[in-house]
C-alpha cells in the first residue's frame, strides 16, 4: 500500500486554493489509481470577517 499523505493548504482568500484543490482531485482520480481526495474547508473566520481580532480568538479557542 502506498504511503499515506496528508497536507494543508493555507492562503488569503482568492487565491486559488479551491480550484487548485480541486484540479488535483480530479487529477489523482482521473489516474486509475488508488487515491481518494477529501477537502475540508473551514471557514470559522466567516462571521468575523469585519473583526479579525475576534476571528482569531475564535479559531484559536476552537
Amino acid at each position: 500500500m502506498p504511503k499515506k499523505v496528508l497536507f494543508v493548504i493555507h492562503a488569503l482568500r482568492q487565491t486559488g486554493k479551491t480550484t487548485a484543490m480541486l484540479a488535483l482531485a480530479k487529477q489523482l482520480t482521473e489516474s486509475g489509481r488508488y487515491y481518494t481526495a477529501v477537502m475540508i474547508v473551514v471557514e470559522v473566520e466567516s462571521p468575523f470577517s469585519d473583526d479579525p481580532g475576534i476571528a482569531e480568538l475564535a479559531i484559536l479557542g476552537a
